[in-house]
């Protein structure tokens, strides 16, 4: 996490952040995503530009190293964009991923994912009831409004990505692919 406050009266100038200034290995991949604007700036290498910001304002960001298959971005809860209630994120097996969340009753709750350019989602679901899945490039969100406050369960199935498939000789639909569609 970093975050980025202009206590000033006036905007904030666009800001270049060097990744070996925060503690990070410049020559690794990252993905970067801001918390109050819900947007995902992009994956960068040694550096990403933190977009100018007005009077009196703060941008969240979460800096996560690049990873070859989905992973979390950011989550709705708070924002520590999964910190403070992401209890446990797991790989059930090379498709799914699964972990539980501490949510708040009547509280839209969102966790925000990077996919990989070969990656859809299948099925996504909040304590086994179908989630609220959309898309939009290579970030995705699953979402639903919990009825109650509690430690909740969650999984996201994916399709096999495309190398996967054209590796064993295999289509989706030869997998009975349905979905969500972020296909």
């Amino acid at each position: 996490m970093l975050h980025r406050l202009n206590w000033a009266a006036d905007a904030a100038d666009s800001l270049s952040v060097r990744f070996q200034d925060i503690g990070l290995d410049a020559e690794k991949e990252y993905v970067v995503f801001e918390f109050w604007t819900d947007r995902m700036l992009g994956v960068f290498k040694g550096a990403f530009e933190a977009p100018a910001m007005g009077a009196m304002g703060l941008h969240s960001f979460a800096i996560r190293e690049k990873s070859d298959r989905p992973q979390i971005l950011s989550t709705s809860r708070h924002l520590s964009q999964g910190a403070a209630e992401l209890e446990v994120v797991a790989w059930e097996n090379a498709f799914t991923l699964t972990g539980r969340s501490r949510v708040v009753a009547d509280d839209r709750y969102v966790i925000t994912l990077h996919l990989p350019d070969d990656y859809a989602i299948k099925s996504a679901s909040f304590d086994s009831k179908a989630a609220d899945v959309s898309c939009k490039g290579t970030t995705a969100r699953i979402a639903f409004l919990p009825a109650t406050t509690d430690s909740v369960g969650w999984r996201v199935i994916f399709h096999p990505p495309f190398s996967y498939l054209k590796h064993y000789k295999l289509s989706r639909r030869s997998l009975g692919a349905g979905g969500t569609g972020c296909e």
